[in-house]
């Protein structure tokens, strides 16, 4: 732990390098440091965390769980574009396709569709179905 401090400075905790990090994407994040017997420091202003590039796709919402044999999902699958820790990417905007990997029949409706805001919600009925994009926060 010596190389933590600085003489010159009058012995300071030097994080630089040391990894520090945040999972979660948000806004108001503060940092606070504390010394047994003093008086505490907190960061100003407070900091935003962003989220990273995207990594990986997850459904957010599962669509119901049985329907009506082409008649539109009562619950509409919706599906993210998120960072490896598991934050929506609100930048991303990369084309999403659904498909029916488990069990027989056609998958109706618009099946893909670019992500706006990283949310891509498939809506509507069989064949006529359309995707609406909506923004999520």
């Amino acid at each position: 732990m010596a190389d933590d401090f600085n003489e010159r400075s009058g012995r300071r905790g030097d994080f630089a390098g040391k990894g520090l990090n945040i999972n979660l994407v948000g806004t108001n994040k503060v940092l606070t440091a504390t010394v047994v017997g003093l008086t505490t420091a907190t960061t100003a202003p407070d900091f935003a965390i962003t989220a990273g590039a995207a990594a990986k796709v997850a459904f957010t919402t599962q669509p119901s769980a049985s329907t009506v044999s082409d008649v539109a999902f009562a619950q509409q699958p919706v599906v993210a574009i998120q960072d490896a820790e598991g934050n929506t990417v609100t930048t991303a905007a990369d084309l999403v396709t659904l498909t029916l990997t488990t069990g027989t029949g056609v998958l109706g409706g618009t099946i893909s569709m670019n992500a706006v805001a990283a949310w891509p919600t498939l809506r509507g009925r069989d064949s006529t179905s359309t995707w609406l994009a909506q923004t999520r926060c």
